[in-house]
């Protein structure tokens, strides 16, 4: 490993250099997910988690698992990525 490399790596797991970088990621993802999406997403993650303990079959319920995450955790944020990616957002305009 090379000086420069080694550098690098001690400032990327010197603790005071990680929350500034955490801090730039956060401050990039804005909250776009509104309140009627939010609930629609937390409504079908618990649908497919109630189809994955009703369904048997293995794949099939691997895949409502991960998709269930995937929904609650956006839900919960608040952010989608595929709707910052599209910039598209579903987020309520507050009346000025």
């Amino acid at each position: 490993m090379s000086r420069s490399s080694q550098k690098d790596m001690t400032i990327l797991l010197n603790a005071n250099s990680i929350r500034p970088v955490k801090h730039i990621i956060f401050k990039r993802m804005k909250k776009n997910i509104g309140k009627t999406d939010m609930i629609v997403r937390l409504v079908l993650a618990a649908v497919l988690l109630i189809l994955y303990f009703v369904i048997n079959a293995k794949i099939l319920g691997l895949i409502f698992i991960i998709l269930a995450i995937i929904l609650a955790l956006t839900a919960l944020t608040g952010t989608c990525p595929i709707w910052y990616i599209f910039r598209m957002d579903t987020l309520e305009k507050k009346k000025e």
